[in-house]
């Protein structure tokens, strides 16, 4: 398994020219699985993602976690 994560300040899904989900600030992860990739080996990397220090605090500084970050 294999996770690009990207912070973006806009990012939409869309299928067959028709838009299905969009956010605002926030992360935009793309996932290669493989066949004997399994959920728990998607739910550790998920813990990992969310933890990752990726949003600027009230100093500027690559310090807040997705979750708390105020987007």
């Amino acid at each position: 398994m294999k996770i690009l994560v990207q912070r973006v300040l806009q990012s939409s899904v869309h299928i067959n020219n028709s838009k299905v989900a969009s956010i605002h600030r926030g992360i935009l992860c793309l996932i290669g699985f493989e066949k004997h990739d399994n959920t728990e080996d998607c739910f550790e990397l998920m813990k990992k993602v969310i933890n990752y220090r990726i949003f600027p605090d009230d100093q500027r500084k690559m310090n807040q976690k997705p979750y708390r970050y105020r987007g």
